[in-house]
């Protein structure tokens, strides 16, 4: 059954107007606190005060009962496999113990199984008892359908009742809508919801990103109507109601509901599905789901955290698929609380969730890039960042003085090491503070680095100590503390950690009396010390105590009924009290809902503050965690990552996944051994230095920048190294920030992975050792130890050598390149310019406010039909909202045959700076099979044999001497 139609309006989401007393979710005035005072005495004085304390704090330390609660199972029994069990019955029912014994196993209404399994493959039974779960889900476990179709505007809405099976953990929801919205042509939409019959009840969903519903305006077909990329279907004829959205023109199923359980209550969610392949890439970059030793299942916990034992700092429920036939799709759950997602070898991912609701988005592409350009579409893209911010970024934290930083920066300059920007962390701004007792000495530094060229990021901490807050003084000072920072479950009071020895309080980014205080904050910052960016750290939140330096309240949102695996026994282990109360502007949130949105919040607010201190300037932001949607607001750079060869490796995997996700403004430690386990070799350090500069950021900070900087001082050829690598980087910004552009206003992968542009080739499937820019260009790093020679592998298609302008003919094969050692190796990666592409270059410098004054090049990459096609972005480079104000110049490049045509195009007719007067004063033009007798620019100036040169061992024709304008249309022709 297939049907279109559209959402109904939502249920009203309760709100908190003002700091007040709330029951859970439930609101009441604020007067509740005087009588709840007068209520308390009068309990003393009837000596019944402990009792009643008691059941008061039971009362509003829970989730609001849902009037249909504990389900008691009448006359149902499961219906368990029998016999060999196949991998689509192999889902765990008792995931909270491993080693569940049959009676509980049973107790649960789940099958306690023989861990055997047939396996068609190979035609064998398979035991492996220490990776088949022993309690599975029966048949019959889940939601039925218990009455007929709604249509709703471009949807439908089906009710579903739960089976009576045993409750595993209380409060199920026994009637619930499946709600179906047919938002675009390429979007869909299924979420679960439960019916209110009580308008008190409230179940939080996820405040931000707010995705609109779009009427739809894609495809066409023939016959001019639009056509859905997908058909949605359900069965009520079997034991359970099952869903499934299929691919219209392939009839690939996609999301598929018929193994697992569906679970809804209030404290745990449940739902699996399955895959249409095993390649999968979002959770963990290009994990394959296949049996290892007959069963293997991978969990990733959803849970900001700084700790290495399975969490995260980036939460993001949202996979990408390619289908065995390189279609590919998305799937988002937008849900903000502690999360479990299972990978699952039939393939299958499941989703478990311990609050709020069940809120799928799928994506139907069907390009890789197509997927990532309607989530970012959703969820919102990435904003345009300051160009300066491409630059290298150095810092550490052992500064003494203003005069030691200045050196710092002294020391690099004096070796020729393009710096763009110095990174101060908050500790050294106050030590620095309290050791000069002087502000102006901050006005002199950031003077000095203006004077030079160089901008200054500042770090900011989320957890701020007390004494700062109270200090008259401090720029954090407030006298609005209650309502500034987040309460304990009462509203009452800030809640308190620790953090470094000091107690500390937390913003509550999401109110609006925070909001205020923030940017009154940063505008008092800039004040004494001017800076360009801020890098948000420690908004996990994190506390070096659980919970606040008080402890927490035991109960239901302290203590769940089910904790995600990887979280331990404590979910608010060195984080805040879960009952902690939060807002997003009017509507009030608790910690166990909201904690991962926290740093998404901290990033929203603060790009609000710096647009209303700094309305026509941008500014760099970058946070240390990220949430669905935070790309649209901020960047992110990787700290902790393995010093070793393999943290090296996983460095790529880790940008080449946050892209997926949309944050494209990414980087990771290069060099740094935070951790204390690392290796901190000369050859591993270079070679992460060699491999980072193709990140959109690239920093060197906690003591890597003085090792890469000794580094250069004891090895002469060490310091060639370091200088080609971040030369080559500088060259290639032209071509960054386009790309950079195209992920602002379409959503595009600025790095991406292999398999994003051929997806028809399975072999760029498991790909992790290469990786693209957009879809021009070929990089293939050094990321192994002792390397004597490089593997790399060339889709089907023309290629040509970055440098030298060689063509390879590929017909989708490996290569190997004899790779010398890396003292001597002047290229910093192996590097491919696909055919049919034209990229821009820039005479590099020692900083980008000169690089940006140097004549351009560019390079043409004919393809077999002598075409090639590229775009160059350009504009003033911190102008906020230049597109807006049609500040800007867009250059489009076109070869077909024997001519190339470089056209520009302005936002407006006359613009506010002079950056367009740029102009490309060399071209490589690589594809043509003999070199010409003539080249001719616009018709009448015909070039000298001084400027041009063919070289008949590349077959490359280089222009040199030359003047093309970005601003106009200019023709260039050859004649044989």
């Amino acid at each position: 059954m297939t049907t279109a139609f559209s959402p109904v309006p939502q249920t009203p989401i309760p709100n908190c107007k003002k700091r007040t007393c709330c029951t859970g979710q439930k609101l009441v005035s604020y007067s509740c606190k005087v009588w709840s005072m007068i209520i308390i005495c009068l309990m003393l004085i009837a000596a019944a005060a402990a009792l009643l304390y008691v059941l008061l704090s039971k009362k509003t330390g829970s989730r609001p009962e849902n009037i249909l609660t504990r389900s008691k199972p009448n006359d149902w029994f499961p219906d368990c496999p029998s016999g060999f069990l196949s991998l689509e019955e192999l889902f765990d029912c008792y995931p909270d113990d491993p080693s569940v014994g049959r009676t509980s196993c049973e107790a649960r209404g789940c099958c306690y199984v023989n861990q055997q399994y047939f396996d068609i493959d190979s035609n064998k039974t398979v035991e492996t008892f220490d990776r088949m779960p022993k309690c599975v889900y029966p048949k019959n476990y889940g939601y039925v359908s218990m009455g007929k179709t709604t249509p709703i505007f471009n949807g439908f809405m089906l009710p579903l009742q739960r089976i009576p099976a045993p409750s595993r953990y209380g409060d199920d929801f026994q009637v619930v809508h499946m709600k179906v919205e047919m938002q675009t042509t390429y979007r869909l939409r299924i979420k679960k919801d439960l019916i209110f019959y009580d308008p008190d009840i409230y179940h939080f969903e996820v405040p931000s990103p707010n995705i609109h519903t779009h009427t739809p305006v894609q495809a066409n077909g023939q016959n001019g109507r639009e056509v859905s990329l997908y058909s949605v279907s359900y069965d009520v004829h079997n034991i359970l109601t099952t869903f499934k959205v299929r691919r219209s023109d392939t009839d690939t199923v996609i999301f598929d509901t018929s193994v697992g359980a569906l679970l809804l209550s209030n404290q745990f969610l449940e739902l699996t599905t399955k895959l249409a392949s095993s390649n999968v890439y979002g959770f963990k970059q290009h994990e394959k789901i296949q049996p290892q030793n007959g069963f293997h299942t991978e969990t990733f916990t959803m849970f900001t955290s700084k700790s290495e034992d399975g969490k995260s700092s980036n939460i993001h429920p949202m996979y990408m698929c390619l289908e065995n036939d390189g279609n590919a799709y998305g799937v988002l759950l937008l849900n903000s609380n502690a999360m479990e997602v299972l990978l699952h070898p039939l393939p299958a991912v499941t989703f478990r969730t311990v609050g709020g609701i069940l809120d799928f988005y799928i994506f139907l592409g069907p390009s890789p890039e197509e997927v990532i350009q309607q989530y970012t579409e959703a969820v919102g893209r990435s904003s345009m960042p300051p160009y300066w911010s491409l630059g290298l970024q150095i810092g550490r934290s052992s500064y003494q003085s203003i005069e030691e930083i200045e050196k710092f920066l002294d020391e690099f300059k004096a070796k020729h090491i393009p710096v763009e920007s110095l990174v101060l962390n908050e500790d050294v701004l106050v030590k620095v503070l309290s050791a000069s007792k002087d502000f102006n000495k901050f006005s002199d530094l950031t003077h000095n680095l203006t004077n030079k060229n160089h901008k200054l990021v500042l770090q900011l901490e989320a957890n701020i100590p007390k004494d700062l807050i109270l200090n008259r003084d401090s720029v954090f000072n407030t006298a609005q503390i209650n309502d500034v920072f987040i309460s304990d479950k009462w509203g009452w009071n800030p809640i308190e950690g620790k953090f470094q020895g000091k107690t500390v309080l937390y913003p509550d980014f999401g109110h609006s009396e925070s909001i205020i205080w923030w940017s009154e904050v940063l505008k008092k910052i800039s004040s004494f010390i001017e800076f360009d960016g801020l890098w948000l750290i420690n908004n996990e939140p994190t506390s070096s105590v659980d919970g606040s330096v008080s402890g927490c309240l035991s109960d239901n949102y302290n203590s769940p009924p089910y904790v995600p695996g990887a979280l331990g026994d404590k979910i608010y282990h060195q984080t805040l009290c879960m009952d902690a109360v939060l807002h997003w502007r009017a509507d009030v949130m608790s910690h166990y809902d909201s904690h991962n949105l926290y740093a998404h919040s901290m990033a929203v607010t603060t790009e609000q503050a710096l647009v209303s201190n700094f309305p026509s300037k941008r500014k760099l932001i970058i946070t240390e965690s990220t949430f669905v949607g935070t790309g649209q607001f901020a960047g992110h750079y990787f700290k902790n990552v393995q010093n070793n060869w393999e943290g090296l490796r996983s460095s790529v995997s880790s940008v080449l996944t946050l892209g997926i996700h949309g944050i494209i403004l990414t980087g990771t430690s290069v060099c740094e051994d935070d951790l204390g386990n690392g290796e901190r070799s000369e050859e591993l350090c270079l070679r992460w230095l060699q491999c980072a500069i193709f990140f959109p950021l690239l920093q060197l900070h906690n003591g890597a920048a003085d090792y890469i900087f000794e580094l250069g001082l004891a090895n002469k050829e060490s310091f060639h190294v370091i200088r080609n690598a971040l030369s080559r980087r500088y060259e290639l910004f032209p071509q960054l920030y386009t790309l950079l552009y195209l992920a602002h206003t379409k959503g595009s992968t600025v790095i991406r992975s292999l398999f994003h542009n051929f997806p028809k080739d399975n072999e760029t499937y498991s790909i992790t050792s290469q990786f693209m820019w957009g879809s021009s260009l070929l990089i293939s790093p050094i990321l192994e130890q002792n390397i004597k020679e490089l593997s790399f592998y060339l889709p089907q298609g023309i290629w040509y050598d970055f440098y030298q302008g060689d063509p390879i003919y590929s017909s989708g094969k490996w290569y190997t390149v004899t790779s010398g050692s890396f003292i001597d190796n002047k290229q910093p990666a192996m590097m491919h310019i696909r055919a049919g592409h034209i990229i821009t270059l820039q005479k590099p410098a020692e900083t980008i406010t000169i690089s940006r004054q140097n004549p351009m090049s560019i390079l043409v990459a004919l393809d077999s039909s002598l075409e090639a096609n590229g775009l160059l972005y350009w504009d003033d480079g911190e102008t906020k909202n230049s597109l807006v104000l049609g500040e800007y110049l867009l250059v489009e490049y076109t070869a077909k045959g024997n001519s190339l045509n470089v056209t520009g195009h302005f936002g407006k007719k006359v613009l506010k700076s002079s950056f367009y007067k740029s102009a490309i004063e060399q071209v490589r033009i690589m594809g043509l099979s003999r070199p010409p007798k003539r080249v001719i620019i616009d018709k009448s100036y015909i070039l000298s044999n001084k400027q041009y040169h063919w070289n008949y061992d590349t077959m490359v024709l280089d222009l040199k001497l030359i003047l093309i304008p970005l601003g106009r249309k200019t023709e260039l022709q050859w004649y044989f």
